[in-house]
């Protein structure tokens, strides 16, 4: 048995294209709505050792960050949080997972990375719905901003394994 076909880490380094949603209906997203030219990002997967270096750099300077921080304004930070902070995250953290744009637009010419990558992860503020499910209250995105398409797509493992 080849074992090269569970490669996932050559896999995730090399990409994968997500097929693009629309961040409210869920319906696939196509240029000029010609279903040969799919609106697509190419993304690195979590296993992929460039990935794995940005996340510890980012680790290392939230440490480095905090650690000049005091326990209360830490405390804080943690405390107050609105939706701003957290798309601010996901911007940040998706950022580095895009490699490249097809059928993307940016004022009449095609988005590229990494130049576009800020601005596209921005487009989609993420929008919150309550929900109750046995008498209790918790919340879901009621949207697919496209930072969250992009991070659960490099997460999801399946899409990573072996070589093609």
């Amino acid at each position: 048995m080849d074992f090269t076909q569970f490669d996932n880490r050559d896999r995730a380094e090399r990409g994968a294209w997500l097929h693009l949603v629309h961040p409210v209906t869920g319906e696939p997203l196509y240029d000029d709505d010609d279903k040969d030219k799919p609106c697509r990002v190419l993304v690195r997967g979590a296993a992929s050792p460039t990935i794995q270096k940005v996340m510890r750099r980012k680790m290392l300077e939230d440490f480095e960050r905090e650690r000049k921080l005091s326990k209360d304004k830490i405390e804080e930070q943690r405390r107050v949080q609105v939706m701003e902070d957290t798309h601010r995250r996901l911007v940040e953290g998706a950022a580095p997972f895009v490699m490249e744009f097809e059928n993307v637009q940016r004022d009449g010419r095609p988005a590229t990375a990494p130049d576009d990558v800020e601005w596209f992860l921005n487009l989609v503020f993420p929008v919150m719905r309550a929900v109750e499910t046995g008498g209790e209250m918790r919340f879901e995105l009621a949207n697919k901003p496209f930072g969250h398409q992009i991070a659960t797509f490099a997460a999801d493992a399946e899409a990573w394994l072996g070589n093609d």
